[in-house]
């Protein structure tokens, strides 16, 4: 793998205020994992103006974090709306530049209001379809899926009462069919490592782009490597190692570094 310091940017949007942001010191850390649970980022924000921290602090808005390394473009590698109840700004000392700065704290929830605010209430007294279970919860969280028919299992119910949380009955659901459905950027993903919109290409991890397998335990194994940002839990990638060999699924991928170093890792965990 190679190491050092990398040729990439981060910088981030925020449409609804009308913000970018590309030319501040930035701290980040995104955990993403197979979980039916919000992916989270945490951001470190050195020296924002006053005027856009207060413009930030009026609403629960939408940030899309974009990473750009070299020249090609930037990669959209997380969507989400900041927890208003989690932002502090404090001088704080930059242990990375040694130097007393204003630091603005806070973090992004991936598909917040689908996940925190939305709820459902459904009686199916007749027979129903998991399938259709299933896209009556995403109705309600305000997301969409194209082809979920094709890409999953089916199962039939003589009635089934839907109430509470959706994302809490999506999760019932797809134990009993023995799957994973995620989502990521606002997008739902199936368990067969693809989005149900498409079909991303198989990233390949090697010695020149990660380090070594790392065996956990007899299930899990993790590996140090450049960012990769379009990879995400359930893809499927392609592992070329004399230690091991062969097609494997995400569970977990996190992404960490700040763009003043010039530093990002992705750590990557698989399922055996």
């Amino acid at each position: 793998m190679n190491s050092g310091k990398l040729d990439f940017k981060i910088s981030f949007e925020i449409k609804e205020l009308d913000i970018n942001i590309d030319n501040l010191d930035i701290d980040f850390k995104v955990k993403r994992s197979s979980r039916n649970e919000p992916d989270l980022a945490y951001i470190y924000l050195w020296n924002l103006d006053e005027t856009t921290y207060q413009s930030i602090l009026q609403k629960n808005a939408q940030i899309n974090l974009y990473l750009t390394i070299g020249n090609n473009d930037p990669i959209r590698f997380f969507v989400g709306e900041i927890d208003i109840n989690t932002i502090c700004r404090k001088p704080l000392l930059n242990k990375y530049k040694n130097t007393p700065d204003i630091c603005t704290y806070f973090k992004i929830i991936d598909s917040k209001r689908a996940y925190l605010n939305s709820l459902i209430n459904i009686n199916y007294r007749e027979r129903v379809s998991s399938t259709k279970i299933i896209l009556d919860c995403l109705d309600s969280m305000g997301l969409k899926a194209n082809h979920l028919e094709n890409s999953i299992p089916e199962k039939f119910y003589d009635s089934y009462k839907a109430k509470g949380y959706p994302h809490v009955i999506l999760r019932k659901i797809c134990e009993a069919l023995d799957i994973n459905l995620i989502i990521q950027n606002g997008i739902l993903k199936g368990a067969n490592g693809a989005y149900i919109t498409s079909s991303p290409h198989i990233e390949e991890l090697n010695v020149y782009n990660s380090s070594l397998p790392i065996f956990q335990n007899l299930q899990e194994i993790i590996f140090y490597a450049n960012p990769i940002p379009a990879l995400n839990p359930l893809d499927i990638i392609y592992c070329n190692f004399s230690t091991l060999n062969g097609l494997y699924m995400i569970s977990s991928i996190d992404f960490y570094g700040n763009n003043y170093d010039k530093i990002c890792t992705s750590k990557l965990t698989i399922g055996l």
